[in-house]
């Protein structure tokens, strides 16, 4: 893993400890990319792949990037095979964004070996380690569990938290020169983040391997301090 870099480390493992550990069905690898990113040519052997719309559906809040409807996301996991007695390991394109939420939804959810490939696809081609376009055949299981709310940081946790003056408001839609920014809640000292892209990020430059855009990270609760 990264022993000794930091604190909890093995939260956060090397491409050299997961190459060495390819085939080992105490494993479950997920592959978090957006739609159309390239699994089905490239991935990591044995990845599964899950799309964060599968389970952040916005059903039940309407708001996007939130939890989908509990059985709806446990069938999910158990259609891929990812199951509380694995160590599953979740990797993205290069920033952990991605991976990141599906980590915290997996703690949310009870379990208690969840790591990120750090560096994600992008680091493991750049190192040219072993790629396939083979989709593992899994077995659907029956998942099941309840949540954590120790690991879910809602709007009025953060707001009764916020020394300075614990209000919650909500401004809704706002416009800023031409660019249409959203917030659901606003919470005192934060920041709105715009949903265009500065005209340098949408340029791009030449990536290695195939392209892997960025979906808009969420927020995520700190945990295993």
């Amino acid at each position: 893993m990264n022993e000794g870099r930091f604190r909890n480390d093995a939260l956060l493992i090397g491409t050299e400890w997961l190459a060495d550990r390819l085939g080992d069905p105490d494993l479950r690898i997920v592959e978090v990319t957006p739609p159309g990113s390239g699994y089905i040519f490239a991935h990591i052997p044995g990845a599964v792949y899950m799309s964060l719309d599968d389970v952040f559906t916005a059903r039940l809040s309407g708001i996007r990037r939130t939890l989908g409807p509990l059985h709806e996301v446990l069938d999910t996991l158990g259609r891929l095979g990812i199951s509380p007695d694995k160590h599953v390991v979740v990797y993205d394109a290069n920033g952990g964004s991605e991976a990141a939420q599906v980590f915290w939804l997996l703690e949310y959810l009870g379990f208690e070996r969840v790591s990120v490939l750090e560096g994600g696809a992008e680091r493991w081609m750049a190192e040219e380690r072993a790629q396939t376009a083979q989709v593992p055949a899994i077995a659907p299981i029956a998942v099941k569990g309840g949540t954590r709310d120790d690991r879910l940081a809602t709007a009025w946790w953060i707001a009764a938290r916020d020394r300075s003056s614990p209000r919650v408001t909500s401004p809704g839609r706002r416009t800023v020169r031409g660019t249409v920014r959203y917030a659901s809640t606003a919470i005192n000292g934060s920041v709105t983040r715009t949903t265009s892209a500065p005209s340098s990020a949408r340029s791009g430059s030449p990536r290695i391997g195939r392209s892997l855009p960025t979906a808009t990270p969420g927020s995520v609760r700190p945990t295993r301090t």
